[in-house]
Order: C-alpha cells, then structure tokens, then sequence
C-alpha cells in the first residue's frame, strides 16, 4: 500500500469467536500498543456490524462453532457482499497444516492471511502485530482517541489568577485532548502556553496534570484546543486515560451489537453459482481439517 493511501483513523481490528488466549492476552496486548481491537462472540451479527466499518480487519477462528467448510462458505461470502466485501480477512487455527494453507488463501484471497495459533504467545504476537501493520491497522495516527461528545462524566478544569475555569472535553488520549472553552479565555491561553495543575474527570477516574497548548482555534464564541501531556505525566495517569478508553470503546462496540438486526444465512449451504467450476479444497482435504476441529455442541456445556 502506498502511503499516501494509508488511512488516517486507522482500521478497527476484529476477532470473530476468538479463543481465550486470543481474548485474554493477544488483545489485551494489541490495545496496550495501541490498536483498537474488538471481538465479535458470534458469526450472525459480524455482517452486521462489520458493514459499519467496511475497512476493517478481521480475524475468523475456524477451530470450533462451525464445521470448517461452513467458515469457508461464510468468508467467500464477503466477497459478493458490496457492504463488506473490502473488509481484510484473516484466519486463526491451531490445526490448518501448511500444505492447506496455500489451498485455503488462493480460494479465499485471505488480505490478513492465515495465523497459526501453534506457536509460543509472543510469537503469535509479533504475527499478529505484523499483519496489523501490514494492513495499516494505526493509520497516520498512532494513539486512539475517544469521542467525548456524548459523554456528560467527563470534566476539566484549572486555575488562572485565582479563579477556577472549567471547560469540556471534544475528545480524550493518552497523549492529550481537545476541549472547548469560552473565547474570553483566549486572552491568555496562547499557542505554546503550558498550564499546571489541571484537572480532569473521567466517570470514576480522575488525574491531575500540565499539559502544553499545541494549537488553538477560534470561531464565533468558541475557543478550541489541542492540549498534549507534558514529560512528566505518570505511568499511572496514563494508564488511567488508556483504560477509560478502551473501556468506552468496548462498551459502544457491545452496545451498537445489541442494536444491530442477525444474519441468518445458512452458510452450510452456501454456494456461488459463477465460482462451482473453481478448483477447491479437495474432499480429502476437508475430510482431514473437519476431523481436527471441534464442532459446537451446546450440550457439552451443561
């Protein structure tokens, strides 16, 4: 890709029916790095919900919920969809073998690429973070900021000449924020004026920090700013933003799900009828995969 192509959000970053060591580390490392990650639990409403961010990147689990051919139906099926046919996919499996894996990317024109789960955890990290990079998962920008327009838990202030001044927050980072104020404070909050001691609220957590004004804006009776950290911001402060961001971004992820209709198709009997004469996986190589991979019983779960 060339880098005048490169996204400046970035892509969001999914992981349909990951596995816990997926979940609980892979992730957890992906957005300490500062990629926004998302899982999706079930494969009826990743159509759904991948339609609203048509560039993203996914990544499938094909080792149980689903017979492996049934996955292959549901990610060929990407390729006829116009609302999701430019989303990256990739697959994660602990039980592909290699010869299989050429077969399986040259029929799915998998952008993401096959993952083996088999391997020590930070070199499935370093996999992982790879393709991520590969695919311009950061874009220009290189730390997630959250949206704080809908958000009524989110205050700052800080003291000038004996008053207290209050402002609100557009939006939030571990690296700084933008906030509104009225203009009258333009009068001595300059380009490259640093203020101490300025509090911020976040739902339940708060910090204090300095931070230095790297751009300001007027219009109308607005003033706008750009405010970054200074150096000596603690790792904790930092932490603390991080994680109230992450926390908000899962929560709207989760909550857009519930809002979002299921897809139902039955990708068993999936078939495109423009692509029967097309070489694909032969039975042999089916009936091996299908016999390593852990078919979905919910009664094994009583």
């Amino acid at each position: 890709m060339e880098n005048n192509d490169k996204p400046i959000f970035g892509r969001k970053t999914f992981f349909l029916n990951p596995p816990l060591n997926i979940e609980n580390f892979i992730m957890d490392s992906l957005k300490s790095d500062e990629y926004e990650v998302y899982s999706i639990p079930d494969y009826s409403i990743a159509k759904p919900l991948l339609g609203m961010y048509p560039d993203s990147i996914l990544f499938v689990y094909i080792d149980d919920l689903l017979p492996l051919q049934t996955w292959v139906n549901f990610i060929k099926s990407f390729q006829k969809d116009e609302k999701v046919k430019n989303v990256r996919i990739g697959i994660l499996s602990n039980k592909i073998k290699a010869e299989q894996k050429e077969k399986l990317n040259e029929e799915l024109k998998l952008q993401a690429g096959i993952v083996s789960l088999d391997q020590k955890p930070q070199q499935l990290l370093k996999q992982i973070n790879d393709t991520l990079d590969l695919n311009e998962a950061k874009g220009v920008r290189k730390v997630i900021r959250l949206d704080l327009k809908n958000c009524k838990d989110v205050n700052g202030y800080f003291a000038y000449s004996s008053l207290l001044h209050s402002f609100r927050l557009v939006d939030i980072s571990s690296v700084g924020f933008a906030a509104v104020m009225p203009v009258n404070m333009a009068k001595f909050i300059k380009k490259d004026t640093r203020l101490e001691n300025v509090s911020i609220t976040m739902g339940r957590y708060s910090f204090v920090c300095t931070v230095k004004i790297y751009n300001l804006k007027i219009e109308g009776n607005v003033c706008t700013i750009v405010a970054i950290y200074d150096e000596k911001t603690s790792d904790m402060t930092k932490l603390k933003i991080h994680n109230f961001v992450f926390e908000n971004l899962e929560n709207r992820n989760k909550q857009l799900m519930d809002t979002l209709p299921r897809d139902n198709s039955d990708y068993s009997k999936y078939v495109e009828e423009d692509e029967k004469e097309k070489d694909e996986l032969n039975d042999k190589d089916m009936q091996e995969i299908d016999s390593q991979v852990e078919i979905f019983n919910p009664e094994n779960n009583k």
